[in-house]
């Protein structure tokens, strides 16, 4: 593994966010969890881009190392795409960026997008919806519509819920439901899947139910025709949190987006086929990116090699 750095930045409302900042190369790849997630799905990903390229990763604001802020109303989607561009400029990463999201990390990158798009050079979204993450479970816009009775009842009997909380996500139960139903069993390791069942256990249920509510109300619909850059939507056709057609819409949404389907694949695609998807995504960046950058600088190595001092041409004395 190449050299890795880890540390907090402190974002503008005073929230202090952990990152860390793996390799390096002349691109750096920005990794956008989903919802409740604190790094799980990047475990084939980072070790083989951080070969190449830098990769930075933070947790958003109330997941795993990072404090939960003072005002449970900032845990939304735009505030998770301000403490990303936040801490890229604190760390003044130079260079192209490509922004890379998983779930709702795929909204957290549309966001991000809107507030600078000028700062990236490319977007990989994978396995995620354009906007109202939870109206697109199953196809059912009934999670949705049940979330404000949840809050309601967690609220009511906080303490009952935090004592049941962790048990209940990390009992064999749930994890055997998540695998008869939600992903593919034969292609999921038992051993990369738990995580994510210890990373919602860890958060307090109602900084939970807030990110959840954050990306329920949050859509992105109307960024996608003005989007400029190349991207790459990574669906999985089994997928039952962000349905086929979700992805399918994301991606005739975004001039020229390219797709990369995911036979088998469920919502976990980059622990289910990490090296299908690692090759695609190397094919996208070799074809798609590094070609845009280089027509990108052009003009500007142009403009300096023009802008160099030339000497000053001897003046011919007249003969007499």
């Amino acid at each position: 593994m190449p050299a890795r750095e880890t540390g907090f930045f402190t974002s503008s409302d005073a929230t202090d966010i952990w990152y860390q900042s793996i390799g390096q190369g002349p691109m750096t790849l920005v990794l956008c969890d989903g919802v409740a997630c604190t790094g799980y799905i990047w475990k084939y990903f980072i070790p083989h881009f951080s070969q190449h390229y830098r990769i930075i990763h933070s947790q958003y604001r109330g997941h795993g190392e990072s404090a939960i802020p003072q005002n449970l109303e900032t845990m939304t989607v735009e505030r998770f795409a301000q403490d990303i561009n936040e801490l890229l400029e604190y760390l003044d990463v130079q260079g192209p960026i490509l922004l890379v999201g998983h779930s709702m990390g795929v909204q957290v990158v549309l966001e991000c997008y809107r507030q600078r798009k000028e700062a990236f050079e490319a977007l990989i979204l994978i396995n995620g919806p354009f906007g109202e993450a939870l109206r697109h479970v199953h196809g059912n816009p009934v999670f949705a519509m049940a979330l404000p009775w949840l809050k309601k009842a967690f609220i009511k009997w906080d303490q009952y819920i935090q004592k049941l909380w962790r048990p209940l996500l990390d009992s064999e139960i749930t994890y055997l439901y998540a695998v008869l139903f939600e992903v593919n069993p034969w292609l999921t390791r038992r051993h990369d899947f738990r995580v994510y069942f210890e990373d919602v256990g860890a958060m307090q249920p109602l900084v939970y139910l807030a990110a959840l509510e954050g990306a329920t109300r949050h859509s992105a619909e109307d960024l996608l025709p003005e989007i400029k850059v190349p991207v790459l939507v990574v669906a999985g056709d089994k997928d039952r949190f962000t349905p086929y057609p979700i992805c399918l819409k994301l991606h005739q949404g975004i001039p020229d987006a390219e797709l990369l389907t995911l036979p088998t694949g469920s919502h976990i695609g980059p622990l289910e086929l990490p090296e299908f998807i690692h090759l695609r995504i190397e094919k996208f960046i070799a074809e798609r990116v590094k070609p845009a950058v280089q027509v990108a600088r052009a003009p500007a190595q142009a403009a300096a090699r023009n802008n160099k001092p030339t000497p000053k041409a001897k003046r011919k004395s007249k003969s007499r």
